[in-house]
């Protein structure tokens, strides 16, 4: 603070010390506004920001009648992190409260969660803690006591007494005059270190361990030099904010550890530390900790915490004790690296889900639930712990089903979000009993719609990173602040009891950096292993990725098709559009000898549009193989040069067994004649065993030759190209001859077609659209609610009504083959 003058055998210079730790505080007896003191503040406070590592020292400061005035070169340390002087200059008597509740909160927790009865003081902790490492923190009050209430003295008291053991340093100016006026200020005698500013500018200190000394402080820096102190201060703090304690070091990552865990009790999962060397594991399975709610902002390491708990998961269990059902809803690629590990635990993976996903795996797990009731019964047992033990040769592993960003789920109050809710429900309730743990994440738990309060009441197990005092308040209980004190990314209090007080457990998030874990994943076995008949129904791992299109399995498109045949209609052409939305075959619909059995693709994109339209004709044709009939495809190209898809369509036809027929735009009404004719020719004769035409209209838009005719024209004496289209669409289905036409809009769809027409269309395939183009042609909002890559099916005369994903044009090149199998005898 100063250099201390005591005449011994002459004159004497020696340094007068605060000592952070057994001091306990500082109090400066002078007039706040008076230059002598702001200056003695101002050095004291600069060499307690140097003296420490960067980052290591917060500050608040308390200036009710100053308004901050005095503190604003102190500010600038905002611009690099507000935390560093906790946002602002604090004026007001309840945020002064506040500030004291939550430092006196702090330091209650740190010495019941850290010092414990194993560190003395917060020198001892950090000189063993590394990364964990607690900051001083620096009360300033100005003109003490005004702005301070009873609670807040209650608090402060509490902080002179213990704050400086946690590193809670009060410093407080007392205006001389204020001394008689106000009692509170005597009581600050029995103990810190007092330093009397004169009006002179004579400076002495007392303490317990010495009497009224002169001293002369320090010469406080220029305002050029606090400048360039203030600036150093924030950018090393800022660079030294990102705090990570590698999850290497907790986690299960030696080659010949892993997977020797066992889960027939519970879950114990590494995700982090706390406290000094303290491995901190997400227990589930455990009296109450059967599920788990995760709440963080935007950046608090929500994301890190996931795959932190996952990658661990995977490292300590095997695929026999694990199972793994994910699901992201978020706009990204999180769980990415679990689908192209191929790892062996998952189930099913969702990659930037849909509702319907998330519901048909919801549903997938509540029959795992199900079925496990059944097997239970029939064993004689009542939880997993039991069945193992009595069944050691058919292991029942855990299912862990983490949801990021659930509430997506229940954004609409619509039959999907009811029975989510309903289905996660049973799982929190029913789970324990049968292994099936759930782990929600969200950014926030606010909202009109999200799961049943009575439902997240369930889940005991409640981790919060940085969020706001209202989420604060719902994912622990009221009187539980924890959750709004949290200042960094990674930073964590994990309660295992509900949300209540007594349950936090404040730690740090272990970091998982990409090539670690890339490597570790590389190390393990691939490819599905699941040996459980009560989560194996699928025989593989499903990945969704609604980022991206779907990739074509023959397979897939077979089953979907052949069930069609079997179960709902064998005399009708099934056509595959692409993949479902949920976990389903792939979405197909019939074509046949009926009125309106016509298709319509509404819709700009290019590779959308050229996907289901391929798919559709291939489909057709190998229907007709498949009959031992030849097909007859005729095609009318007006798609636009940017059409690279749709250009090649005609060109990828030529090698399928059928005849192709392919016209240009300056042919378009030639080719309807020609159809029209073939049309009239078989209305003519009394055969219904006619071959099956499929008559293609790509772009109408750029067909000008075909937009009808303005319904007041007058003098026509002979039908008009599109009059016959208008009978091809209405007579061609009962005769095997079935229209596929594309527009890019329902703008253009209007001016080309009558309303006769388009009722005539009962199959339609829709792009994303406007609410009102929606409506106009599905009667509803769905197809203004597609994302990219995801189209609709609507058929008007089965009521079906799909969201599918169109497979990706390069997975589609080698469908010709699977029409030519068609024709190809079944192998015994």
């Amino acid at each position: 603070m100063g250099d201390l003058k005591q005449h011994l055998l002459g004159s004497l210079d020696m340094p007068l010390l605060f000592s952070l730790l057994n001091d306990h505080y500082l109090v400066v007896h002078g007039r706040p506004g008076q230059n002598d003191v702001q200056r003695f503040l101002r050095s004291f406070l600069l060499r307690f920001l140097t003296a420490l590592p960067p980052g290591r020292v917060q500050l608040c400061v308390i200036d009710p009648p100053g308004l901050g005035r005095d503190f604003g070169w102190l500010m600038h340390l905002s611009d690099f992190d507000p935390q560093l002087v906790s946002h602002r200059v604090w004026t007001q008597p309840s945020h002064i409260a506040r500030q004291l509740q939550n430092l006196s909160s702090s330091a209650e927790d740190f010495i019941q969660q850290s010092l414990r009865n194993q560190y003395r003081d917060i020198a001892d902790y950090n000189r063993h803690a590394g990364a964990l490492a607690e900051p001083y923190r620096i009360l300033v009050w100005s003109s003490f006591p005004q702005g301070l209430d009873e609670l807040s003295w209650k608090n402060l008291q509490s902080l002179l007494d213990s704050g400086s053991r946690c590193g809670i340093i009060p410093v407080l100016v007392v205006d001389p005059m204020d001394v008689d006026k106000d009692t509170r200020i005597g009581s600050l005698k029995r103990s810190g270190v007092h330093v009397t500013v004169q009006a002179d500018g004579q400076f002495s200190s007392s303490s317990e361990r010495w009497e009224s000394l002169a001293f002369q402080p320090e010469v406080c820096p220029t305002d050029a030099l606090a400048d360039q102190i203030i600036d150093s201060v924030g950018r090393r703090a800022l660079a030294a904010q990102r705090v990570e304690v590698p999850l290497a070091n907790i986690a299960t990552v030696e080659k010949s550890q892993r997977w020797l865990a066992d889960s027939s009790k519970c879950l114990e999962i590494p995700i982090g530390q706390s406290g000094v060397g303290r491995m901190h594991a997400m227990k589930l399975g455990v009296g109450t900790a059967q599920h788990a709610i995760i709440a963080g902002k935007t950046g608090s390491g929500k994301s890190s915490l996931l795959h932190a708990m996952i990658t661990s998961a995977l490292l300590k269990y095997s695929p026999d004790y694990l199972r793994l059902v994910l699901l992201d809803f978020k706009k990204g690629v999180e769980f990415q690296v679990y689908s192209d590990s191929k790892i062996p635990h998952a189930d099913i993976i969702g990659i930037e889900s849909h509702r319907e996903f998330g519901l048909s795996a919801l549903e997938y797990l509540d029959g795992c639930l199900q079925r496990r009731g059944e097997f239970f019964r029939t064993a004689g047992v009542q939880d997993i712990a039991s069945w193992n033990a009595a069944r050691p040769e058919q292991k029942m592993p855990r299912v862990l089903l983490v949801i990021d960003e659930f509430q997506e789920l229940f954004v609409e109050d619509d039959k999907l979000s009811q029975g989510a809710s309903l289905i996660l429900d049973r799982i929190v309730r029913q789970g324990r009993s049968f292994g099936v743990h759930a782990v929600l994440s969200s950014q926030t738990l606010a909202g009109a719609y999200t799961l049943q309060r009575t439902t997240l009441g369930q889940m005991a197990v409640r981790v919060a990173l940085q969020c706001d005092e209202a989420d604060a308040q719902i994912i622990f209980a009221d009187d539980n602040p924890a959750a709004a004190r949290l200042k960094h990314p990674g930073q964590a209090v994990y309660n295992d009891m509900g949300g209540r007080i007594e349950g936090n457990q404040p730690m740090q998030i272990g970091w998982l950096d990409k090539a670690s874990q890339l490597q570790w994943f590389a190390d393990l076995p691939k490819g599905y292993q699941n040996h459980d008949v009560t989560t194996n129904r699928l025989g593989r791992s499903v990945v969704f990725d609604g980022n991206r299109p779907a990739t074509w399995q023959a397979v897939q498109a077979q089953m979907a098709i052949s069930t069609a045949v079997q179960n709902v209609n064998p005399q009708a052409i099934w056509c595959a559009v692409g993949d479902s939305v949920a976990i389903s075959p792939a979405v197909v619909f019939p074509l046949t000898q009926q009125a309106g059995r016509n298709v319509l693709v509404v819709g700009g994109e290019d590779a959308l549009a050229g996907s289901v339209i391929d798919l559709v004709t291939h489909s057709f044709v190998r229907a007709a193989v498949a009959a031992g009939q030849q097909a007859a495809v005729f095609s009318v190209q007006g798609a636009k040069p940017t059409d690279a898809n749709a250009l090649a369509l005609p060109g990828r036809w030529q090698s399928l067994p059928c005849q192709t027929y392919s016209f240009d735009a300056r042919s378009a009404v030639q080719a309807v004649n020609q159809i029209h004719e073939l049309l009239q020719q078989r209305m003519a004769v009394q055969d219904s065993q006619f071959t099956p035409v499929l008559f293609h209209l790509i772009q109408l838009g750029r067909l000008r030759e075909l937009r009808r005719e303005e319904e007041f024209s007058f003098g026509q004496t002979e039908a008009t190209a599109d009059k016959r289209l208008e009978e091809l669409l209405r007579d061609g289905p009962s005769y095997r001859i079935h229209c596929v036409i594309w527009a890019d809009s329902f703008s253009t769809v209007n001016r080309w077609l009558s309303r006769t027409a388009l009722r005539e269309l009962e199959v339609r395939l829709l792009m994303q659209m406007s609410d009102n183009d929606s409506s106009n042609l599905v009667d509803s909002l769905a197809a203004a609610k597609l994302g990219d890559y995801v189209m609709l099916l609507h058929d008007e005369a089965t009521g079906q009504q799909e969201k599918f994903r169109p497979y990706s044009g390069s997975s589609l090149a080698d469908l010709a083959s699977w029409v030519a199998a068609a024709g190809q005898p079944e192998r015994p």
